[in-house]
């Protein structure tokens, strides 16, 4: 996530993912309908702010907004006013085909994208049973080209209303699973908003012990164990692919970062600074570094090819 301010987000449109959280029952159709929140105030002929202002859950302004608005998602101004979407007909919609990316390569990967698929799968079979118009409202973030909300995917329950469904698939049986910082934020942030977020977590994935549980945020809070992990340490690698003088010289003459670091007087993450153009050294520090690499201040301060 390049981070944008969190109001940002929600004007510029659901592609960059909404914050605050607010799944009203227009901001759900905005997004199925893959538009911004200034498409479809220019489409209804309101303004942004009448859009914005509608994809809260409290009531907005004049009806007559509303009947425009409802017209550019070819719904009920009912599903707008009453946030409620049980009230479009099923086939009343005709929404714009969804833009998928390609599914993961690795292994990894692979096992995610097929528990993701099964849930979306099972969202939609009982939404069909209960209400068929809520069915393709279900969004897919695992595979459309969509910012991450930090869940995968948005689902409606019987009565319509939103909540966000991580799906987490292990080959064993251990209830243990990885939680992205992002997924977290999400959960922690629809839980002040009372959105319900749910953990879908499939073990022993293709075998005949395969068992699906639900596990709402709540429960992970109180009956799981938040473990934070280490960082994790890796070596550097410049990109552009050019040296600075300190770190040409400092290689040439086969010395390590924490070598020359005591040479100077400095510390290895000081010097790891100055080298990466990151903190500006001393003109002290300069001539300590002249004398040690045997070169010149001009021969240090310029950039080579590595």
């Amino acid at each position: 996530m390049s981070m944008k301010k969190k109001n940002e987000l929600i004007e510029e449109g659901p592609e960059r993912g909404p914050s605050p959280i607010r799944y009203s029952a227009a901001f759900i159709l905005r997004l199925r309908h893959g538009m911004t929140q200034k498409q479809a105030a220019e489409l209804a002929n309101i303004t942004q702010a009448d859009v914005c202002e509608m994809e809260k859950y409290k009531p907005y302004g004049r009806l007559a907004k509303y009947v425009r608005l409802a017209g550019v998602y070819q719904v009920p101004v009912e599903a707008l006013v009453k946030n409620d979407l049980r009230a479009i007909p099923a086939g009343m919609m005709e929404l714009p085909e969804l833009e998928y990316t390609p599914a993961p390569n690795s292994p990894a990967g692979l096992l995610g994208r097929q528990g993701e698929e099964l849930a979306l799968r099972m969202e939609q079979e009982r939404l069909d049973q209960t209400w068929p118009s809520l069915r393709d409202l279900v969004f897919p973030y695992f595979k459309t080209r969509y910012f991450s909300p930090g869940f995968d995917i948005l689902s409606l329950d019987d009565k319509g209303m939103p909540y966000a469904l991580e799906v987490k698939t292990t080959l064993g049986e251990d209830e243990s699973f990885w939680f992205t910082p992002n997924e977290l934020d999400a959960a922690r942030a629809l839980t002040v908003e009372r959105i319900p977020y749910v953990i879908r977590l499939i073990t022993n994935w293709g075998t005949e012990e395969q068992s699906i549980r639900d596990i709402p945020f709540a429960e992970v809070e109180c009956e799981f164990k938040l473990v934070p992990q280490n960082y994790r340490v890796m070596p550097k690698k410049n990109k552009t692919g050019i040296l600075s003088g300190l770190t040409y010289y400092r290689q040439a003459r086969e010395l390590t970062q924490a070598q020359l670091a005591e040479m100077l007087g400095v510390t290895p993450h000081e010097l790891s600074l100055y080298e990466n153009g990151l903190r500006q050294a001393s003109v002290e520090f300069y001539i300590k570094a002249s004398e040690a690499l045997d070169v010149t201040i001009d021969q240090l301060i310029e950039s080579y090819e590595q």
